[in-house]
């Protein structure tokens, strides 16, 4: 399927669909997005509600965006099951139905600060954002930045 074809399929099951500035966007990759990573440690794990509008970014075992830069119309048009989505769902409601549903794979994201980046459930989450759904349900992994280790960096 071309990615215009995906493009297409959006606009059909989401009329208010328009190109927004945020589609050229790169996608931020905490490796390179996010500063001194290495000096971030986990602080708790929460489920709760975000906009997906507060997503910057993915961090996935697919390497979407890891090795290389792309944007969020990129990402969209390269998820790798998203021809399955397409086959199965025709409407956005049966849509958000799907991005809603709490099965097997969690959605998940990591936060950095005000900063959060999907690494679980990147097809749903990608989804929302697209389609403007107000709040999501997610795992959070929050990360704070831990001083001293930041300090002892910046003598390495």
């Amino acid at each position: 399927m071309e990615d215009y074809e995906k493009i297409e399929w959006l606009k059909t099951i989401y009329s208010d669909f328009t190109a927004k500035n945020w589609h050229n966007w790169n996608v931020d990759h905490p490796d390179r997005d996010v500063h001194n990573r290495n000096c971030y440690e986990e602080v708790k794990r929460t489920i709760k509600s975000i906009s997906p509008k507060q997503i910057n970014g993915i961090y996935y075992a697919d390497r979407y965006n890891d090795r290389k830069l792309i944007d969020w119309i990129k990402l969209f048009t390269s998820l790798k099951n998203l021809h399955n989505i397409i086959r199965n769902f025709k409407t956005s409601d049966e849509v958000v139905k799907h991005i809603h549903f709490p099965y097997g794979d969690e959605k998940q994201v990591l936060q950095f600060e005000n900063k959060y980046f999907t690494s679980s459930g990147q097809h749903r989450l990608c989804l929302a954002k697209f389609l403007d759904i107000e709040s999501v349900e997610v795992k959070v992994i929050e990360y704070k930045l831990n001083h001293d280790k930041l300090l002892a960096s910046s003598f390495d």
